[in-house]
């Protein structure tokens, strides 16, 4: 189902189905999609590989992801998020960034804010929507309080 909100921005067909596979899979082939809004479509940027934090623990693999986020630019952020739950058992949760860092165009911050609904809608399945504006709003503890 694609939704089209107050900015005209559409889900493209490809970000559903990348972001359905990675779900199905369960974070093994997917750690990550870096979504950007580009000729009027939210599209799939760039896709990191779960075998690229494989064997980390879960908060050093959660930085090794952050750590790839620009400083200067929104984003879409689908983002596998691993965790153990309080009776120690391996937890993974889809999460939805909206990445606004600070310093990125007031124009780019409006546009993202206004198609955060459209992609919710269109990507079925995901646990927690999480804002974030600075480095301190991605921190594993600031995750793991969503859980």
């Amino acid at each position: 189902r694609r939704a089209k909100m107050s900015s005209g921005v559409k889900v493209a067909d490809d970000t559903v189905s990348k972001f359905n596979d990675m779900k199905l899979s369960k974070g093994e082939v997917l750690a990550m999609m870096f979504l950007e809004i580009a000729d009027g479509q939210v599209a799939v940027k760039e896709t990191f590989a779960a075998s690229t934090v494989e064997g980390k623990s879960a908060e050093d693999r959660h930085q090794a992801l952050v750590d790839k986020f620009p400083m200067d630019a929104c984003l879409f952020v689908i983002m596998d998020f691993e965790f153990s739950d309080s009776n120690g058992t391996k937890q993974n949760k889809i999460c939805l960034v909206t990445w606004n860092p600070e310093n990125s165009p007031a124009r780019s911050k409006m546009t993202y804010a206004s198609t955060t609904a459209a992609v919710k809608t269109s990507l079925v399945g995901i646990s927690k929507e999480i804002q974030a504006t600075d480095m301190g709003d991605l921190s594993f503890a600031e995750f793991r309080g969503k859980f």
